[in-house]
């Protein structure tokens, strides 16, 4: 959190100016109103959404028009809140998996998954989708004696340049597989045209039957991996990719303490680790014990939101000035009164002209 909150000083404190700039800049984008979201007396709103007073019933079912992963944060707030107190705030907590900000999109900080690198601009919050996991264990000496992909193909932004050539990790893993098939086991669901040569897959693999490989790897997808997290409640030893894309949680993560690296000095490098500590077994054992646990102290979804708590404590921190509160100020200003509209059946109500986001009219807000 601290390397998210250092890119800010420079523009710190913040002010009303910067979150009157940062809702001019988006406001006539419908679908993102979705992501403006204003905490008050530990309750959740979407102030410029129809559902502005929506309930989260499920944690894995969109509801009410709003992308899951804003929903699924929604879902456990509310749990959370029975006995955590949340700041009141008004935050943008983005819906992409590549971050938000960038160029002229940011001029106050957006909360997002994930990010490219420490330098980017957005705040890390943690992904609250499939974030409750038991952990998984299976013999050490039973597990088959190989690196485990099972997955779809990557594409996007996550290529990895070795001498001059891209590379894919999961396609090239995938064909890999088809020439040390006794060391590695990447296999991709999808059309083959995707991974020419591969190994194919047969279908979906449980987190459980993933324990029941002495490697697991995590190679980034479309950005990141979202699986991260999911495959460190396993006793496997867990082979990671070296990777541009970090989530909340990533940066405490140590080298040869949770994870070994791979796709770090070349594409090929998981063979190199795999003999430098395939005879490591208490070694071995030691860093699958350091990732579960990693896992069950920070992963669970209290702890997600203990973190999340702590973020827009910090992020409320960068509005204060002079005595003078400016996101308590902007709330109770103008969020509050549009919350009260909202309540009396009031759908005119509004800020900057913002018309409020109707999922029945996807192509613009409803009029």
């Amino acid at each position: 959190m601290a390397y998210d909150l250092a890119n800010w000083k420079q523009y710190g404190p913040l002010n009303r100016t910067h979150i009157d700039s940062f809702m001019a800049r988006w406001k006539n984008y419908g679908f993102h109103l979705q992501s403006m979201i204003m905490i008050y007396q530990n309750k959740w709103y979407y102030p410029f959404h129809s559902a502005w007073n929506h309930t989260q019933i499920t944690k894995d079912q969109y509801e009410a028009g709003i992308t899951l992963w804003v929903e699924a944060t929604q879902y456990y707030f509310q749990s959370a809140s029975h006995n955590i107190e949340f700041p009141d705030s008004f935050f943008f907590l983005s819906d992409q998996d590549q971050g938000w900000c960038g160029g002229d999109r940011c001029p106050m900080p957006a909360l997002a998954i994930t990010k490219r690198g420490n330098g980017s601009m957005e705040l890390l919050s943690p992904f609250m989708v499939a974030s409750e996991h038991p952990l998984y264990n299976y013999p050490m000496e039973l597990k088959h004696d190989k690196a485990f992909f099972n997955g779809r193909p990557n594409w996007g932004a996550s290529t990895k340049t070795f001498n001059g050539t891209n590379y894919w990790s999961r396609a090239f893993m995938a064909n890999l597989s088809m020439r040390e098939p006794d060391r590695v086991h990447a296999a991709l669901i999808g059309e083959q045209a995707w991974f020419p040569g591969g190994l194919k897959s047969e279908g979906d693999v449980s987190l459980k039957n993933h324990a029941r490989w002495k490697y697991v790897m995590n190679l980034d997808g479309v950005t990141y991996a979202g699986r991260l997290s999911r495959l460190m409640h396993t006793d496997s030893v867990l082979l990671k990719e070296e990777s541009i894309w970090y989530e909340f949680f990533t940066r405490a993560m140590k080298e040869g303490v949770h994870y070994l690296p791979i796709f770090k000095t070349g594409p090929e490098d998981v063979l190199d680790v795999m003999r430098e500590w395939g005879n490591r077994t208490l070694e071995l054992k030691r860093i699958a014990w350091n990732t579960q646990q990693f896992a069950r102290r920070y992963l669970c979804p209290r702890a997600r939101m203990l973190y999340f708590r702590r973020l827009l404590e910090e992020y409320n921190h960068m509005f204060f000035s002079d005595g003078v509160n400016h996101m308590k100020q902007f709330i109770e200003d103008v969020l509050v009164p549009i919350i009260h509209a909202r309540a009396a059946g009031d759908m005119k109500k509004t800020y900057m002209d913002i018309v409020p986001y109707d999922p029945a009219h996807p192509h613009g807000p409803a009029r």
